[in-house]
């Protein structure tokens, strides 16, 4: 059950708030987490300051005016800009963990603690701000200071002074390494998304995958999705599965004797009546008949 917070801020679902005063970061509204190991309902909110999303264990789907439908999965940030409304899919908050935080639009004249310059600062919000709606990865040394930040955001937790200096840094880091990720090109950044939908596909072909899988590996929409990926390859997502599944098994009956069954259990075809209705479909021939044909 996830503990609610309202008595200390205006953020739904609450599992940890930072002391964001004794931090005293010029820049930083409120660090966030939310944790939950049900579904629970929500409501189409927005904030106002910018929130970069970071997801440290589940996958959500989220609903942003003006930019669509996003997909997050474990390992994965979003930037929402202030004063946008936005809801999860269905207004349901499925079981998972996520950080969020929360910028100041400039840099607070009277901040207690300074390690960016106002215009160091200016320069961050704009890297971030300008890649807002799109879902990046987070590198391997952000997402452990984001785990390691989420840790010393627990209820009812009073920071001692030491740990305010490393909840600084890790701040710090942490904006630092989330606009150097996200003013790397895209090409760099992801070198083909849509190659990346592909070899995944390929990669994961003899398990249980749901094309909602691929949604959240890739960070889009349902609709989006489909929208590139036939753009790239001729085919949408799962007909693409299919005609790669049915390869494989032409090279398995080829080159084994396995039995049919077994054939269509190990590329991902559970049913092997529906294996040989789409094997014929696909190549004109029953299963039986690609036998030895390499």
């Amino acid at each position: 059950m996830i503990a609610t917070m309202s008595a200390h801020s205006p953020y739904e679902h609450l599992s940890g708030l930072l002391e964001i005063d004794k931090i005293g970061l010029g820049w930083l509204a409120d660090v966030t987490v939310l944790e939950s190991v049900r579904a629970v309902s929500t409501r189409p909110h927005s904030h106002p300051h910018a929130e970069i999303i970071y997801c440290l264990r589940g996958a959500f789907s989220y609903r942003i005016d003006g930019i669509g439908d996003v997909s997050l999965g474990a390992g994965m940030g979003l930037v929402i800009p202030a004063r946008t409304r936005h809801s999860l899919l269905n207004n349901v908050d499925a079981p998972g963990k996520r950080l969020g935080f929360h910028l100041m639009r400039r840099m607070s004249a009277s901040r207690a603690f300074s390690v960016f310059t106002p215009d160091d600062y200016d320069g961050f919000y704009a890297t971030i701000l300008s890649k807002a709606g799109r879902p990046f990865r987070m590198p391997s040394p952000m997402a452990v200071s984001i785990r390691r930040l989420a840790e010393f955001a627990r209820p009812q937790r009073a920071l001692a002074s030491q740990e305010c200096g490393l909840v600084r840094i890790l701040c710090c880091s942490i904006l630092y390494d989330t606009a150097a990720t996200l003013s790397l090109p895209l090409a760099t950044a992801r070198p083909n998304l849509m190659e990346e939908a592909v070899k995944y596909l390929e990669e994961h072909h003899a398990e249980d995958i749901r094309i909602a899988d691929l949604a959240r590996y890739i960070g889009y929409g349902r609709a989006r999705l489909f929208e590139l990926f036939k753009r790239h390859t001729g085919l949408a997502p799962n007909d693409y599965l299919m005609r790669f599944r049915v390869r494989k098994a032409q090279e398995l009956l080829a080159a084994t004797t396995l039995p049919a069954r077994e054939v269509a259990r190990r590329v991902g075809i559970a049913d092997p009546g529906y294996f040989s209705s789409m094997f014929k479909r696909l190549t004109g021939r029953s299963p039986s008949a690609c036998r030895g044909t390499r």
